[in-house]
């Protein structure tokens, strides 16, 4: 499953963009933003991104996700996609 918005306004509800699944062996999430920048990554599916760089909130608007993770019967998933930081 991967979410097409998040609000990380601190309110508990929304506050993280991370992807859900069963089955990964293995994981890795990049997120950048418009003009290419990575802004995010991680190997751990259960670790999301808190919508912050270089711990500074960053700006409202939309990002670009790639995941690449592997079932544990070794079918590779590889996915590009778009989602927004909303405030």
């Amino acid at each position: 499953y991967s979410p097409n918005s998040f609000t990380p306004n601190g309110d508990g509800i929304n506050d993280v963009f991370k992807f859900k699944g069963t089955g990964i062996q293995s994981f890795k999430l990049s997120i950048y933003d418009r003009w290419g920048e990575l802004m995010f990554e991680v190997k751990n599916i259960d670790v999301g991104w808190d919508g912050t760089f270089k711990t500074k909130s960053v700006a409202l608007g939309s990002y670009v996700y790639k995941v690449e993770a592997v079932s544990y019967d070794g079918v590779k998933h590889k996915e590009t996609g778009t989602f927004h930081l909303i405030k």
